[in-house]
């Protein structure tokens, strides 16, 4: 039996041009190309502590010019932070501080000025001024991904003072320099 369809030659045409040019573009390069690129960055958490001369500074509190009058305070204002800092999307970091042991009679605080620096990026809110304890508390709040310069002059300037508890002037005894660590720390 015979088919009663007719095809037609134009049909046949359309047919022969379809699978021609099919088999040339799945065959032969074409004038662009694409692929996928995955970038990978990790989080980072880094931070130094930086000065024009030594890491280490010391708080000498001097004596009173009248009798009757407590010590007069101590500051220094030698030391930086440097970050670089790269946090997941919508993530913040703080930068905590504490010491390792209190001094009887002595309150040692610590305040942050706000980033200065070459740097780039969020860098947060510092905190007012901390009486420093054994416990880790908020110095700069808020801080997401930058870096801040690497050197003095570059990240938060910190600020320390020596002042006398009052409540606590019995406790006070001289010393030639008892070292304090205080650590930093920049949460994840």
């Amino acid at each position: 039996m015979l088919n009663n369809k007719k095809i037609s030659i134009t049909q046949i045409k359309a047919v022969f041009v379809f699978v021609f040019i099919t088999s040339l573009l799945l065959g032969k390069d074409i004038n662009h190309a694409s692929h996928t690129v995955s970038i990978i960055i990790p989080k980072i958490a880094l931070l130094d502590i930086e000065s024009e001369s030594t890491n280490n500074i010391t708080l000498q509190m001097k004596s009173p010019a009248e009798s009757g009058d407590k010590l007069i305070n101590a500051t220094d204002k030698s030391i930086w932070l440097n970050v670089t800092s790269v946090t997941e999307s919508g993530n913040a970091r703080d930068i905590t501080v504490k010491l390792d042991k209190p001094m009887q009679g002595i309150d040692i605080r610590v305040v942050s000025n706000f980033y200065t620096g070459s740097g780039y990026g969020k860098w947060g809110i510092p905190q007012p001024e901390i009486s420093l304890t054994q416990h880790d508390q908020s110095l700069v709040s808020n801080l997401r991904s930058g870096i801040t310069g690497d050197g003095s002059s570059n990240g938060f300037n910190l600020k320390y003072s020596a002042h006398s508890i009052d409540s606590q002037y019995g406790n006070i005894n001289s010393t030639n320099g008892r070292e304090i660590i205080v650590t930093y720390t920049l949460t994840h």
